[in-house]
C-alpha cells in the first residue's frame, strides 16, 4: 500500500480512494451528520433556499460518497449529478430517476461550461490538498449566478488550538482533555476501527491532519479569485454543542450559539467547522 503510494503521480487522491474504500460499507453509520435529524432538516432547507436562488434545475455534488447530499437534494433539483473518485462509494448510492453518478476527479468535471444552478461538498474539501483548482472548475461549471455549497470544513482556528494546547496544565478540563485527545487519536482509531494505515488516514484528510484545518478567510480568497462576486462564511458547531443540546436541548444550544456568533472573531477558535456559500458572478 504504501509503496502504491510512492508511487502514484497523485498520492492524496489515491490515499482517498484506499480510505473511502475501506470506510465505504460502515460509512453512513460512521458519520453521526448523516444520521441527525436536525442536520438533515438544516441541510434540506439550505438546499432547498439555493435551488430557490439559482434555480432547481440541476445541482452538482462533489464526494457525494454514499449519497447524503444526493438523496436529500432528489426531491428539490430536477436533476442531480453525483461525483466521487471512490467506486466503492458511488455504489451504495440509493438509486433515483433523476440521479446521475459519475466516477471522478473534481479538477475535471465532465460537464461544458454553465451545466449547473447549484454544486455542493458536504465535509468534502478537507479531503483535497489544492483547493485552487476545485474552486476554479466548480465556478467553469456552474451558470452565471450560480451557487456554491460547503460544509463541515475544519476551521484552522480550532484545529491549531488544539494541536498546540499544553495538555500538561492542570487546570486543563476534562471536556478539552477530551477533545484533543479525539482529534490527535483519530489516525490511529481509524487504523484500529477500519484497518487503514495511518499514512492513508493522514493524506486522505489532508487539510485536517496536515494543514492543520481550513482558514475560513483564505477559503473566501480563493473562491473570490477563482470567480465567485460573494463569498458567505458562516462558523458553526461549537465546542461541546453536542452536550448542551442533551442537557438543554435546541434552545439552549441556540443561546450559546447566537452569543458566540455575536464574539466572533473572538470565538472563532471555539467553532469546529464552517459553512461557505459562494455565488458565482453574473458578468
Amino acid at each position: 500500500m504504501q509503496k502504491k503510494l510512492a508511487e502514484s503521480t497523485d498520492p492524496v487522491l489515491e490515499a482517498n480512494i484506499q480510505f473511502h474504500t475501506a470506510l465505504a460499507k460502515q460509512y453512513d453509520g460512521s458519520q453521526p451528520y448523516f444520521s441527525d435529524p436536525i442536520n438533515t432538516e438544516r441541510v434540506s432547507e439550505i438546499l432547498a433556499e439555493l435551488a430557490a436562488q439559482a434555480g432547481d434545475e440541476a445541482l452538482l455534488d462533489i464526494g457525494c460518497g454514499t449519497g447524503f447530499i444526493c438523496a436529500l437534494a432528489q426531491s428539490i433539483f430536477k436533476q442531480v449529478v453525483g461525483l466521487d473518485a471512490t467506486p466503492a462509494m458511488l455504489s451504495l448510492v440509493k438509486p433515483s430517476p433523476n440521479i446521475h453518478l459519475i466516477l471522478g476527479d473534481a479538477r475535471h468535471v465532465p460537464y461544458p461550461d454553465g451545466s449547473f444552478n447549484a454544486c455542493t461538498a458536504n465535509g468534502v474539501l478537507h479531503h483535497m490538498e489544492d483547493l485552487k483548482p476545485v474552486a476554479r472548475e466548480i465556478c467553469r461549471v456552474l451558470k452565471p449566478g450560480g451557487m456554491f455549497y460547503s460544509d463541515e470544513d475544519p476551521s484552522h482556528d480550532y484545529f491549531d488550538f488544539f494541536d498546540t494546547l499544553d495538555t500538561g496544565n492542570p487546570e486543563l478540563s476534562e471536556l478539552m482533555r477530551k477533545e484533543h485527545d479525539n482529534l490527535t487519536n483519530k489516525a490511529r482509531e481509524m487504523k484500529e476501527q477500519f484497518h487503514v494505515d495511518e499514512e492513508i488516514t493522514q493524506l486522505a484528510e489532508y487539510q485536517k491532519m496536515i494543514k492543520g484545518g481550513m482558514s475560513a478567510q483564505a477559503m473566501r480568497q480563493i473562491f473570490l479569485a477563482a470567480g465567485f462576486s460573494e463569498v458567505q462564511i458562516e462558523y458553526r458547531w461549537y465546542l461541546g454543542q453536542a452536550s448542551v443540546r442533551k442537557q438543554t436541548g435546541r434552545e439552549g444550544e441556540k443561546i450559546i450559539n447566537d452569543y458566540l456568533q455575536a464574539a466572533l472573531p473572538l470565538s472563532s477558535r471555539l467553532f469546529k467547522y464552517f459553512k461557505l456559500v459562494a455565488t458565482k458572478a453574473t458578468a
